[in-house]
């Protein structure tokens, strides 16, 4: 079990028994994972649901499953549904939020699940809200720094895929494990279409996700696929290769009823129709594929639907291309154009592009100079960047004006640099005490 684990950071395991050591709940998993593959509806939707229920700390131990051809979609299915509520329960706020405890067990759990997390973890970078979005990327920032990447950690990727793709999508574009990442993901595309034509329905669903997942990488590996003389694996690949092209999710696929096949082929009107549909249908799953027709769209007209549909999902592409032609003003409220910002400006920071960071958060406070949120942030920015001064100076601002997630700036690794500061020791006593 151990074996299919990256080295992660060394946070240390959750208090109490860990889900390892339950000899019952193991041999039930296993059970439930057979079950699921059962050819009775009933007995599978049962299994599935059940594997669905548990916690983070299982997924490590579902992970041994994934050497089997026929379990493999449905522990792959498992994992990001509880990566994927995880996710979605660390980022309740208010009455719903959880412990600080419970949120630091979660959170240590996610990153021992290494590469297994990584795909709902940029799903929430890409598609969540701002407080999932943030979340996330605080996680990814330590889990993709923490691969080891000898030959053991090259060959766990290649079996944790699909659910590694993030992580092996990001070493390949880097300059020292570009090569290998990307023969690492063509390695994978070959595979995953050989899946393709299993008689198994649920192995051929999970290799189209995998594709999916992999990206533009698979591309040149499903075009030759397309043309196979097997009749049903050169339409699956076809139909495929147009999904990867339009960037269209598999859910999405669904709700559409297609994957924008002879979308070019339209008339203007009707392809500006396809284009509020997917904004309807789609939400935020909807910003990659109107990303895609923003870029290879030949009618302004449609252009611009595209872009102000983008703008209503507060994505930052369909925004900029409406500012060029000034037709933005109608779509941005002080507050949504605030909340944009500041989401730019996380992206920069865990990026660790200060300077860029720094330019967000500032536009963010020339609308709204009191906004405790991008006081903080930028506050979070300087600190990073060494820039002490500053850094309190934003500090403080962001406790002036409310900002009083007090656990939270103690446990967040951004203000490390600052926090033996006497002066980030006076802020912290001055405003816990109340007085100002």
């Amino acid at each position: 079990m151990v074996g299919l684990l990256l080295a992660i950071l060394a946070l240390g395991p959750p208090e109490g028994p860990s889900w390892q050591d339950d000899q019952t709940l193991i041999q039930q998993t296993a059970a439930w994972v057979r079950d699921a593959t059962s050819r009775r509806p009933e007995l599978a939707d049962s299994a599935r649901e059940d594997l669905h229920s548990l916690d983070l700390d299982a997924v490590p131990g579902l992970a041994v499953h994934l050497g089997d051809l026929e379990s493999r979609p449905v522990i792959v299915e498992a994992i990001e549904t509880i990566c994927d509520r995880a996710l979605t329960e660390l980022s309740r706020d208010g009455d719903e939020a959880v412990t600080l405890e419970e949120r630091e067990r979660m959170e240590s759990s996610m990153l021992r699940a290494g590469p297994l997390a990584a795909s709902s973890l940029m799903k929430a970078i890409h598609f969540g809200q701002t407080k999932e979005r943030e979340t996330a990327m605080n996680i990814w920032s330590h889990l993709k720094d923490s691969v080891v990447l000898d030959d053991s950690g090259w060959d766990q990727l290649m079996r944790t895929l699909p659910l590694s793709a993030p992580i092996v999508l990001d070493l390949a574009r880097k300059e020292d494990t570009s090569a290998r990442a990307t023969l690492l993901m063509r390695e994978a595309s070959d595979l995953e279409i050989e899946r393709l034509s299993s008689p198994d329905w649920g192995v051929r669903e999970r290799a189209a996700e995998a594709l999916f997942l992999l990206g533009d990488v698979a591309e040149p590996a499903l075009g030759e696929a397309a043309s196979s003389r097997d009749a049903h694996l050169a339409f699956t690949a076809g139909r495929l290769y147009q999904q990867i092209r339009w960037k269209v999710g598999t859910s999405l696929a669904h709700r559409l009823g297609h994957r924008l096949e002879g979308y070019e082929k339209l008339d203007w009107r009707d392809r500006r129709a396809m284009i509020y549909r997917i904004a309807r249908l789609g939400r935020s799953e909807a910003i990659p594929p109107l990303r895609k027709i923003l870029e290879v769209e030949r009618s302004e007209a449609v252009r611009i639907s595209a872009a102000e549909s983008l703008a209503v999902l507060r994505d930052r592409e369909g925004i900029n291309y409406l500012k060029l032609l000034n037709l933005h003003s109608r779509f941005l409220t002080p507050r949504v154009t605030v909340g944009i910002y500041i989401d730019q400006g996380l992206r920069y920071l865990r990026e660790d592009d200060y300077p860029e960071a720094e330019k967000e958060f500032l536009k963010a406070l020339e609308i709204d100079p009191l906004n405790k949120l991008a006081h903080y942030n930028l506050a979070c920015t300087y600190s990073l960047w060494g820039k002490t001064d500053e850094a309190l100076r934003s500090l403080g601002l962001a406790l002036e004006n409310g900002f009083r997630k007090f656990r939270h700036m103690e446990k967040d690794e951004d203000l490390d640099p600052i926090r033996d500061d006497e002066r980030y020791k006076e802020l912290l006593d001055r405003f816990q005490s109340g007085s100002k």
